[in-house]
């Protein structure tokens, strides 16, 4: 086998002597091994996703996401923008988690605070 030819990131770095993990490598250093190791993964938001939340506050999730995590899923947006890369961002200190959340957790507002300002 060669190194052009899809095989995982294991096989592949084993076959060439070096086994990830054996030798404390970096989780940073494990996911730039292979070019052929990563896939990018669109992500499609719609209102059904929130049916906790009002549309508003699901654009000003989806603006905060833009913001925060540089993942911009608000319409009319470029595809390529709208992509979670993996397995980077399912990593410690990548993007799918805060999406995951965002998306599924209903904002709830402080005592005393209306839904609105909550929202924002």
């Amino acid at each position: 086998r060669h190194c052009f030819e899809p095989v995982g990131n294991a096989r592949l770095m084993a076959r060439y002597g070096c086994v990830p993990e054996a030798d404390g490598t970096s989780q940073e250093a494990r996911l730039c091994a292979n070019a052929f190791g990563s896939v990018a993964l669109r992500v499609r938001v719609t209102s059904e996703m929130s049916k906790v939340d009002s549309e508003a506050c699901l654009q000003q999730k989806l603006a905060l996401l833009a913001e925060r995590c540089g993942l911009d899923l608000r319409p009319g947006t470029a595809p390529a923008e709208q992509r979670l890369e993996l397995p980077r961002d399912m990593y410690t200190g990548g993007r799918l988690m805060p999406l995951a959340r965002l998306l599924t957790t209903a904002v709830t507002p402080a005592p005393g605070q209306d839904w609105k300002a909550a929202c924002r």
